[in-house]
């Protein structure tokens, strides 16, 4: 079991409130490219949410897992796309697959890592530094890139700006925690209410 319940209740809250989106999502009108993201956001979240938890209180051998996952790098990404369909209601596979290229190396990384190689070795230095340094770009960048649209005289955006504002904090604060958490693990190891972040 963890020290820190207040993350396994902010997962189990995470996990509840995915599974209660979908009763809205099935009310919400499919045909909107902004509503169908929606979904497949809450999928990834409440994926994240389990994987989490599952390893935190079932695997806790395998903690190492939590810190190599790359959920994170997909939370950029994800807004950038919703800015997209919220602006226009639509986007191309050429723009997907810009935002989603270094994403998907990394999970592809990650497969071959925790399949093939295992904890410990050069991969996974090479793998966790990479991580380390992509993330905090990755997140700032698309933080940013939300700030500077909110901004925007958009009638549409002004609409869902309840959406994105959020989700624009969110990435800021993943971003921070992106930074100070590398340059402050030691500390943070040696308290123990912060030993399982």
């Amino acid at each position: 079991m963890t020290n820190f319940p207040v993350l396994t209740h902010l997962l189990l809250a995470t996990i509840v409130v995915t599974f209660i989106n979908f009763y809205f999502w099935f009310r919400a009108d499919k045909s909107k490219a902004f509503n169908r993201l929606i979904f497949y956001l809450n999928i990834y979240l409440g994926t994240h949410a389990i994987f989490v938890f599952v390893v935190r209180h079932f695997l806790s051998a395998h903690i190492y897992l939590n810190r190599l996952a790359p959920f994170v790098l997909l939370y950029g990404p994800m807004l950038y796309i919703a800015i997209a369909l919220i602006r226009y209601n639509k986007i191309t596979n050429k723009t997907l697959t810009k935002h989603l290229v270094i994403p998907s190396l990394f999970w592809l990384a990650f497969a071959i890592l925790v399949v093939f190689i295992g904890k410990g070795g050069e991969f996974d230095k090479l793998y966790s530094i990479a991580l380390i340094v992509t993330t905090p770009i990755s997140l700032v960048s698309y933080t940013i890139y939300g700030v500077s649209n909110i901004a925007l005289p958009d009638a549409n955006l002004k609409r869902y700006k309840l959406v994105v504002l959020p989700a624009i904090l969110l990435l800021l604060f993943m971003a921070l925690i992106s930074i100070i958490a590398p340059l402050y693990r030691q500390e943070l190891m040696e308290k123990r209410d912060a030993k399982d972040l």
